[in-house]
């Protein structure tokens, strides 16, 4: 089991990590937009960079390949030993938070962290983890909901 979580936490990508570096950990499959799409080890990987290169945005999910449209959710459960692996392979180096209160209809749980300026780290209830700086956090996400 711990090598299971060595192995995790070293084969993929973080927070703060360049393209280059991102391609090196994973199989490149193809840019959407501003998201750009790998594969590993039975994982999807989503990742985004902000205007320095650096990864902003990570999220981690495990297609069902039971199913006929694998890419629709819900996804194959995470183990709490590779959530683990995963948060702490952004953690740079700062414990993470879970905050106990924050689970919805959508939300299963959520994190943070004050590591690179601030860390959110979110599992949604299709079984997708969702990491993300402070500064991505801010500029993508609406409060106001943009006038709705």
């Amino acid at each position: 089991m711990i090598i299971l979580l060595a192995l995790a936490g070293c084969a993929f990508g973080r927070i703060g990590e360049t393209l280059d570096q991102c391609k090196q950990r994973y199989v490149y499959s193809k840019k959407e937009g501003v998201m750009h799409r790998f594969t590993k080890d039975g994982f999807n990987i989503v990742a985004i960079f902000d205007a320095n290169g650096k990864c902003c945005y990570i999220s981690y999910g495990k297609l069902d390949r039971t199913k006929i449209y694998p890419e629709r959710w819900p996804g194959v459960e995470l183990p709490e030993i590779q959530l683990k692996a995963f948060l702490k392979a952004n953690a740079a180096g700062v414990e993470w938070k879970e905050f106990d209160d924050a689970a919805n209809a959508v939300v299963r749980r959520v994190w943070a962290n004050r590591g690179r300026g601030g860390l959110i780290a979110v599992l949604l209830r299709n079984n997708k983890l969702m990491i993300q700086t402070k500064a991505y956090f801010d500029e993508h996400v609406d409060p106001d909901l943009g006038g709705f």
